[in-house]
C-alpha cells in the first residue's frame, strides 16, 4: 500500500481515509486535527468555560480519537465528524466534573449543555437516541444538514453561518427553523415505523 505523505495530497482524504490512513502514516492524523480544532475548541469552550481547559480538553480528545482508530467503524448517519464531537463532549464533561470536585463548587453550566450531555442513569437511552439522532440528520438535503452542523455542533451564530454560506442572517434564519422542521418530520416518521 502507498501512502500519502505529500500535504496536498492528504488534505483531499475524507475525514474517514484520513483517520484510517493515519494508522500507518501517523502524519495523515495532521489532516483532521486541523480541520476540526478549532470547532471542538468552540464547542468544549462552552463547557469548561477556560480556554487553557478547552485546550488541553480538545488535545486529550485527539489523543483519544487517535488511539481509538482502529475501533472506528463509519455506519450510517454517524461519521468521523458525530465521533470527534462525541469524544471531545465526553473529555469535556469528565473535566467540568473534575474541576467541580477540585474547586469543591458548583460552576454554571450554560442550560443548552444539560441536553446534550447523557444523565448516567439513562446512557442506553442516551445513545439510542443520539444514533436516531444522526440518522435523521443524515436524512436531510444538504443544505439544511450543513447549516444544522454548523450552528448546532460546530457552534457558530447566525452571522458566521451567513458569511459563510454567503447569505443573510435571515436566510440562515429560515434554514434553520424550516431545517429544524423538516429534522422534527423525520425523527417523527422513525418513531412511528
Amino acid at each position: 500500500m502507498e501512502y500519502l505523505t505529500d500535504q496536498h495530497d492528504t488534505e483531499e482524504l475524507s475525514d474517514e481515509e484520513a483517520l484510517d490512513q493515519s494508522l500507518s502514516d501517523p502524519e495523515c492524523f495532521r489532516v483532521l486535527v486541523l480541520r476540526y480544532e478549532a470547532a471542538l475548541l468552540r464547542a468544549v469552550g462552552r463547557i469548561v468555560r477556560n480556554p487553557e481547559d478547552a485546550r488541553e480538553v480538545v488535545q486529550d480528545a485527539f489523543i483519544r480519537m487517535y488511539a481509538a482508530a482502529p475501533r472506528f467503524r463509519q455506519v450510517e448517519g454517524a461519521s468521523f465528524r458525530s465521533w470527534a464531537y462525541t469524544i471531545a463532549l465526553n473529555v469535556a464533561k469528565t473535566r467540568y466534573r473534575k474541576m467541580q470536585k477540585e474547586r469543591n463548587v458548583r460552576m454554571p453550566l450554560d442550560p443548552e449543555w444539560y441536553e446534550v450531555l447523557p444523565d448516567p442513569e439513562n446512557a442506553h437511552a442516551t445513545y439510542v437516541l443520539r444514533e436516531d439522532l444522526l440518522v435523521a440528520l443524515s436524512k436531510l438535503p444538504e443544505h439544511f444538514k450543513r447549516v444544522l452542523t454548523l450552528q448546532f455542533l460546530e457552534g457558530k451564530n447566525q452571522e458566521e453561518i451567513a458569511d459563510e454560506e454567503g447569505v443573510s442572517v435571515g436566510a440562515v434564519k429560515t434554514r434553520v427553523h424550516r431545517a429544524k422542521a423538516a429534522l422534527r418530520n423525520i425523527i417523527n416518521q422513525q418513531t412511528v415505523l
